[in-house]
């Protein structure tokens, strides 16, 4: 009966949602992409390099499978772009697979990345096939990479497996001596990840000064993705990002057998300065008693002076389902958000995640 209602559940969570949604929820659903432009055909590495640069308006349509390695050739992503890669586009990463610098409004879905598990810089004594320790993915890939004044991105339904160091990460860098621009405006949406170290990263450099920080460092929503077998951050939230996470399946963070050492991790985290907000996410830790259970981080945890600088974290749970013993308890004042969003009751959650989460081919 148990697994006839699951069932029943998860066509029904299908047929709710569309195949695919005309604008983003959250801080991202100003994003329009590439629509209006005109659309560009993509056939091999050369023509999806040419049609994903400039800030032209351009809808990037895949003619044919293409599976490659861009090596430590990044590929630079401009501005007007929708890259809907119709289940037909598998990049293969070492380093950064797609590049943001400062690009504004761009849609990325239906791709598939995965991290080669190559040592870039072996020289930085990375491990990217098997890391157990954060220095193990030192040199290793990231999905898709956002920097300096990159503003509303939407990525959705894409697939990310094993990224090796991290699958997404927006982050603002001190390049000069003024004041930092952080990417902002960011909505993450029936994703699934799976098998990372990490799953994402959003905050500003460590070795920014205090009167280099932006007034307001970045804001990114997350809902109905799915992170399967992550070890930690999904997501992180640092200095100052503000991240709204709900309606999301977190499952088998940490280590499967203990949680001490190499094998301790977690879910969703905070830094200096940085603020979750987590509503209606079902958390499941793995089944061994020794597991890691407690999913959200806090910097108050951790004994690093680094972690402490801006200020603690904060999160505020609310509402969250935990299996196998899970908890996430944070009870912090955070952000509220400036959007209207609706939340699937979380015991539909599994379910609806399970039935929309990843690439649609053809879609």
């Amino acid at each position: 009966m148990t697994r006839l209602l699951g069932a029943l559940l998860a066509v029904l969570a299908a047929c709710a949602a569309p195949a695919l949604a005309d604008q983003a929820v959250g801080f991202g659903r100003a994003t329009t992409g590439g629509a209006g432009g005109r659309p560009c055909h993509v056939r091999d590495e050369p023509s999806l390099r040419a049609c994903v640069a400039g800030t032209d308006s351009a809808v990037i349509v895949m003619d044919q499978p293409l599976t490659f390695n861009p090596g430590t050739r990044k590929i630079e992503v401009g501005s007007n772009k929708t890259i809907d890669g119709g289940g037909k586009l598998s990049i293969v990463h070492d380093w950064i697979a797609f590049d943001l610098d400062g690009s504004r409004n761009l849609i990325i879905r239906n791709v598939r990345f995965r991290g080669s598990g190559a040592d870039v810089f072996p020289q930085k004594q990375s491990n990217c096939a098997h890391p157990s320790r954060p220095k193990d993915v030192e040199g290793c890939g990231v999905s898709i990479s956002m920097e300096g004044a990159t503003r509303n991105v939407w990525i959705d339904h894409n697939t990310f497996d094993a990224c090796g160091n991290k699958c997404v990460t927006a982050y603002g860098f001190a390049r000069t001596a003024g004041p930092i621009a952080s990417p902002d405006l960011i909505t993450i949406s029936y994703n699934i990840f799976r098998d990372s170290y990490f799953a994402m990263l959003f905050g500003i450099s460590n070795d920014a000064a205090d009167d280099q920080m932006p007034a307001q460092p970045g804001r990114v929503t997350l809902y109905g993705n799915l992170f399967e077998r992550v070890k930690e951050r999904s997501p992180r939230a640092a200095s100052g990002y503000l991240a709204h996470v709900f309606n999301n399946v977190i499952k088998d963070f940490g280590g499967p057998d203990g949680c001490k050492s190499t094998s301790f991790g977690f879910g969703p985290s905070v830094i200096m300065g940085g603020q979750i907000l987590l509503e209606n996410n079902v958390i499941e830790a793995w089944p061994s008693p020794n597991a890691c259970k407690e999913a959200d981080d806090f910097a108050a945890r951790n004994r690093t002076p680094i972690v402490l600088r801006r200020g603690p974290g904060r999160i505020r749970s609310i509402n969250n389902r935990g299996r196998n013993g899970a908890t996430a308890e944070g009870d912090d004042t955070v952000f509220a958000p400036d959007y209207r969003y609706s939340l699937i009751p979380t015991d539909r959650v599994e379910a609806y995640v399970d039935a929309n989460a990843g690439v649609r081919p053809g879609a």
